[in-house]
């Protein structure tokens, strides 16, 4: 069986890492560049963790984030794209905000690594930026 983690497995990777506010762990997953679309804004980052702010995060409430759905939309070897769909709690268990999107993963030195996340609709945005 093979160590090396499947486009899935890596979504699910990046949200434990999130989850842990694991900055390092976060960006393991990442390619570096890294990109960010919502709305008509994106941005780019040499590291993806440079746009997370956890303490902005967790004033609001936030205390864990969990994928609802995972669904590989194109897969063509190179390159899968998966739409997502995820649901941010609080500490008393109810929801803070959900939101669809789709996570873009290239092989990268023989790895899957999110390239581009696109936030498609719901309350998710950038909102936890620095």
């Amino acid at each position: 069986m093979s160590t090396l983690l499947s486009p899935k497995e890596t979504i699910i990777q990046f949200m434990n890492e999130f989850n842990r506010e694991n900055y390092a762990g976060i960006d393991a997953v990442f390619t570096s560049p890294a990109a960010y679309l919502v709305g008509d804004e994106v941005r780019i980052f040499s590291k993806y963790a440079e746009h997370l702010n956890f303490d902005d995060l967790r004033a609001t409430g936030w205390v864990r984030t969990e994928l609802d759905s995972m669904e590989t939309v194109m897969d063509d070897n190179s390159s899968v794209l998966i739409r997502v769909t995820l649901t941010r709690f609080r500490s008393d268990d109810t929801e803070h905000s959900t939101g669809d999107g789709c996570y873009l993963l290239v092989q990268d030195h023989g790895r899957w690594k999110i390239r581009l996340v696109i936030v498609m609709a719901g309350t998710l945005g950038l909102q936890n930026t620095k």
